[in-house]
Formats: structure tokens, sequence, C-alpha cells
């Protein structure tokens, strides 16, 4: 459901929402679904409470649109136009829905990870800036999720 942006020159009623472009109270479930579009920052501790391991190395985002046979291009980040490289990453909570998820970063440069630590085949990792960017975007019927940094 689409509900229009609100305009500046609305105001609100004691105990409503809101007024919408018709002058009408917005109800407070039209309210609560605005608040919830576009991208949500979130901490690292809150997505990984028992932190994170690299399950490999950052690799490029293809962008599939812009990319022609042999052409490979890479996406970039719209808000900051950076290349968005993508890795692969453990979450080691018994109770995580999925073993690994895939983490995309907007960076530069192709970030390294360093050696695991001693003892260790995985390389913790912790993510700085996390934005979880349309939580649940139907396309093609399927449903897709995307969490970057």
């Amino acid at each position: 459901m689409f509900i229009p942006p609100i305009p500046a020159r609305s105001s609100r009623m004691q105990g409503l929402g809101p007024l919408n472009r018709l002058g009408m109270a917005r109800t407070t479930t039209e309210v609560r679904a605005m608040a919830l579009q576009g991208p949500i920052p979130v901490e690292f501790g809150a997505v990984f409470p028992d932190g994170a391991y690299a399950a490999g190395k950052f690799e490029m985002v293809r962008d599939f649109d812009r990319s022609q046979g042999d052409r490979v291009v890479q996406q970039v980040d719209k808000a900051s136009g950076l290349p968005l490289w993508v890795i692969e990453v453990i979450d080691p909570q018994e109770s995580a829905r999925q073993l690994t998820v895939k983490v995309k970063v907007a960076a530069q440069y192709q970030p390294v990870l360093p050696s695991p630590a001693a003892g260790s085949p995985f390389t913790a990792v912790e993510f700085d800036g996390l934005i979880r960017r349309n939580p649940c975007r139907i396309k093609g019927g399927k449903s897709h999720r995307s969490a970057r940094s």
C-alpha cells in the first residue's frame, strides 16, 4: 500500500497522527508503515550477538543490468557512489535461522581481511554502520533480503 509523503504544511492533531493530503488524520498503522520505509540503521551486536566470522574473502558485486558478456561492471552504492563488495559471514549463534549470510560493503578498494587468530580457522569480523536495506523486497515472486555496511 503506497502512502504519499506528508506535506510540509501538515500539522498534528492531539491524539491523532499527522494529516494526509486530504486533511484527514492518518491512522496509527499508516504512520507506522511510513516509519519503516528506506534504510534502517542497526547495531552490529543486535544482528550478530555472538560475533561473526568471515567464511571467505571480499568479492566484487556484479551489476547484472550493466554487465554484458565478458565485460563485467561492478555494482555501486546508490547513496555514496562507492563500489560494492560482498563477503559471506558465519553467524555462530545457535538460534540463527541461517548459518551464513552475505554482507555488502561499500568501499573504494577491495577490503582485505587480516589473518585468523592463532588456532582458529576463521577471521572474526565486525561491521560499523550496518544498514538494513529493503528488509523484504519481492522480485519475480521471490523474497530477497539484504544488509549493507
